[in-house]
């Protein structure tokens, strides 16, 4: 609880305004709103409907359908779910 009173603190002393160490890049900020969007319900049925193929395709062909799809990512996703 302290370390909540004292984070309080913090924010009052300085007027109640929020300082961060590292603001987003221009392009940091605009991957955020990408990310972030709201999808449309035409959006939605589609990730749906590509969800349902997915989980019916076997363990080979989902590897192809990902390396088709992602292209160049698909190592770096790939090597960062293994070092989670």
């Amino acid at each position: 609880m302290n370390l909540l009173e004292e984070e309080f603190e913090k924010i009052k002393s300085h007027d109640y305004k929020l300082y961060f160490k590292n603001y987003p890049t221009e392009q940091e900020r605009e991957q955020m709103v990408q990310t972030n969007k709201d999808l449309t319900k035409s959006e939605n049925d589609a990730i749906s409907s590509a969800k349902e193929i997915f989980e019916r395709l076997d363990s080979a062909s989902r590897q192809i359908a990902l390396k088709e799809i992602l292209g160049d990512s698909y190592k770096e996703i790939i090597d960062s779910i293994k070092n989670e």
